[in-house]
């Protein structure tokens, strides 16, 4: 039986190129059974630590991009809120009123900078019934950094949507946000309420909803000017050009009356700074327009 087996074996041969390889399996076997456990477990860990500090990485910028810092407050009828992050984006637009809803409708700026932003929903078809000649394009900017704030309104000044409008620009608290939202108003237009409601008692920020900024400016003109002496109280009137001086909501907010033809910018502060009218604007920071904006520190 034995030799049978042999026999039947003895014409079995393997190739040299299957000893080869085989040889070399056994050793790169014995080799990899021959390295210490600790090495490799080192490279797994440096692995592991490297895809953990990309995740917080990761999530660490997400956060910074998408944490509130400055806020715009853009006022015709439609009023439109703009949040920014640190570097000035977009990362949320948000309606205060149906109007501002039509125009935000087919209208998507997050992620943009402010800049493109404010011109692509001043440009929208959306927008343009809300910017005839007698009606009052406003921005009014807010932010705890005070020189990001006054970046963000030299920038405003410089966008073709505020150049092309004789818009307005005004300086705010962040503070006035939740009260403003609590009543159903842009931080613009709530400014505006507050300005207006310290010559009468008579308008409510719930009137102020449904009016729109045009409206409200004139109301103050008039108050100002003694034109409607039944319902204000505490009104001065001046020459044209010159300077209205009030106790506002944390601050001073001066303007003069205003030529709807005149080309100068206006520029002013709610709440904590002067408002001269044609296109003077004197407040905290800088502020350049197509008018003529002089900046002056306490």
């Amino acid at each position: 039986m034995s030799n049978l087996m042999q026999d039947a074996f003895a014409s079995v041969h393997a190739a040299d190129s299957l000893k080869t390889s085989t040889k070399e399996f056994l050793h790169e076997y014995r080799e990899r059974k021959s390295k210490p456990v600790i090495p490799r477990l080192w490279q797994l860990s440096a692995g592991i630590c490297a895809v953990f500090l990309l995740l917080i990485g990761a999530i660490g910028f997400h956060t910074v991009s998408n944490t509130p810092v400055s806020y715009i407050s853009i006022d015709v009828n439609p009023s439109i809120e703009l949040t920014l992050n640190r570097w000035d984006r977009v990362i949320s637009a948000k309606a205060c009123n149906e109007d501002g809803s039509e125009v935000l409708c087919n209208l998507s700026v997050k992620g943009m900078s402010y800049n493109d932003a404010i011109d692509a929903i001043i440009g929208s078809e959306a927008m343009q019934p809300y910017l005839e000649k007698d009606n009052t394009l406003t921005f009014t900017v807010a932010s705890d950094d005070e020189d990001q704030e006054s970046e963000i309104l030299l920038g405003i000044s410089n966008c073709a949507g505020y150049r092309n409008h004789n818009a307005e620009s005004f300086e705010a608290d962040t503070s006035l946000l939740e009260e403003a939202h609590e009543h159903g108003l842009s931080l613009g237009k709530y400014c505006a309420f507050l300005e207006l409601s310290k010559y009468t008692a008579d308008v409510t920020p719930e009137d102020c909803q449904e009016m729109t900024m045009a409206q409200i400016h004139s109301h103050i003109r008039e108050c100002r000017d003694g034109e409607d002496k039944s319902d204000c109280n505490g009104s001065s009137q001046t020459e044209h050009g010159g300077n209205h001086n009030n106790q506002s909501h944390g601050g001073q907010y001066d303007q003069s009356q205003e030529d709807p033809d005149d080309q100068g910018q206006n520029g002013g502060q709610w709440g904590n700074g002067d408002h001269n009218g044609n296109g003077n604007h004197n407040g905290i920071g800088d502020h350049n327009g197509n008018g003529n904006h002089n900046n002056h520190d306490d």
